[in-house]
């Protein structure tokens, strides 16, 4: 089973914003592989982010799942992995 995290707010396939919960359900309807965690520790897989910023303005949640060896996925990624129900 892997684990993400997310940080800030996530658009749908129609540029939509999702509340928390419709992102976390979106998640894991599509990809029964996943399950939604509260934040970055040495256990998640994913850090899932509105936008990515640019790399000398990361946020501290980005540092730190970098650091512990999650794997940051940009919103257009999400949607992209959720369209072939996995995420790798």
């Amino acid at each position: 089973m892997k684990t993400f995290c997310i940080t800030g707010k996530l658009k749908d396939k129609n540029g939509n914003f999702l509340e928390r919960d419709e992102a976390i359900n979106l998640i894991e309807n599509n990809c029964p592989d996943m399950k939604f965690v509260s934040g970055v520790s040495g256990t998640t897989s994913y850090l899932i982010v509105a936008q990515i910023p640019n790399p000398d303005k990361k946020t501290v949640k980005i540092i730190n799942a970098e650091k512990l060896g999650a794997k940051v996925v940009s919103n257009k990624q999400m949607l992209d992995f959720i369209k072939k129900r996995k995420f790798n």
